[in-house]
């Protein structure tokens, strides 16, 4: 039995850690949300590759996080002036730039792989439960019967 809880321990310390691979601000998801002072910072280091400016203030690209490319999204402040800036920053750093209406749909994904992150380890864990609470009731029962 005990061996039975520490493989299921070790199984969902393994899931966590496989949907938790990319380290560091980002989280391991197909699409990030990136505050702006993030992105800036990502644009700086030269991270990402492509970037879509919205027509209401929002941005969306790419960003590699390790040997992978990412989808960001990220709401830039809506300042006069800063847009000349932004846009000479991101030239500098060869970043593609293109202009195009925004969609709430990225954030809707967002939410969407936040929440399947979340609810993996726990399905997990939970099923874990459930085979040891049955190895614990088939080996009550073989216990019964060999007396």
């Amino acid at each position: 039995m005990k061996q039975t809880i520490l493989i299921a321990c070790m199984l969902a310390a393994v899931t966590s850690g496989v949907l938790a691979q990319d380290a560091g601000p980002l989280q391991g998801s197909a699409l990030q949300s990136l505050t702006y002072a993030g992105f800036i910072e990502a644009v700086k280091a030269g991270t990402i590759t492509a970037v879509q400016l919205g027509d209401r203030g929002g941005l969306t690209g790419t960003i590699v996080i390790g040997d992978k490319e990412h989808f960001f999204t990220t709401d830039r402040p809506l300042k006069s002036g800063e847009d000349i800036l932004l846009l000479e920053l991101l030239a500098e750093k060869g970043v593609e730039v293109t202009h195009g209406p925004e969609t709430p749909v990225p954030m809707m994904l967002v939410s969407i792989v936040g929440c399947i992150s979340v609810a993996v380890p726990l399905v997990t864990i939970i099923l874990l439960l459930m085979v040891l609470s049955r190895v614990k009731r088939i080996e009550q029962y073989q216990f019964d019967n060999s007396r």
